[in-house]
């Protein structure tokens, strides 16, 4: 009991439960978060994936495709990262016009 009551006392002293309930409430807000940093990061993940795994069946793929599809496929990962782009400058712009 007295091991109990020196750990909490110490714990105490030291600031544990405000530390704790501010992690607590850090990790709130930013789940709030999650769901916009998941829909943006993922397609940049996803592309990452593709060309770090770039193996001898997607050669084998592209190979097959046409040159006006190819461009096609060029063209829309453009789009994607001009899109991704475009969203991250917009929030980072109202958060500095804000403060």
């Amino acid at each position: 009991m007295v091991v109990v009551l020196v750990v909490v006392l110490l714990a105490t002293y030291w600031g544990v439960g405000a530390v704790t309930a501010w992690a607590s409430r850090r990790a709130a807000r930013e789940m709030n978060h999650l769901g916009s940093m998941v829909g943006r990061v993922l397609p940049i993940l996803m592309l990452a994936l593709l060309f770090s795994f770039f193996n001898a069946e997607i050669w084998q793929v592209v190979a097959q495709l046409s040159m006006a599809r190819t461009w096609v496929i060029v063209g829309v990962m453009g789009l994607l990262g001009i899109a991704l782009a475009t969203l991250n400058a917009r929030d980072e712009i109202s958060q500095i016009v804000r403060s």
